[in-house]
């Protein structure tokens, strides 16, 4: 599904979801691939997620895949690797791989 306008989940999405704004509420999912400028979710994601500014107090499903471009929960995210006191290189990207 793609859509111009906001879109609200209060239900199921599964498939592809892009968006300008998506909200997910407390009782959404969305599965799969799914694009938003703005993503603010209080319910569960999985899949692939691409975001500009990614708000998140929701669950995140096993093997899901988040790209933030701009910020999280407000925080600007880094756009490249970087580099930690403790000597480690770290990617911005992030992968979850939590068991069933």
């Amino acid at each position: 599904m793609k859509s111009t306008c906001p879109v609200v989940v209060n239900g199921r999405v599964e498939g592809e979801l892009s968006a300008p704004e998506l909200d997910v509420t407390a009782t959404g999912t969305v599965q799969g691939n799914i694009k938003a400028e703005r993503l603010s979710s209080r319910g569960m994601l999985s899949g692939n997620i691409d975001a500009g500014d990614l708000f998140l107090s929701g669950s995140v499903g096993n093997k899901t895949v988040i790209k933030a471009f701009k910020t999280v929960d407000g925080a600007p995210w880094p756009d490249a690797p970087f580099l930690q006191e403790d000597g480690q290189t770290y990617s911005p990207f992030v992968v979850l791989d939590v068991p069933a």
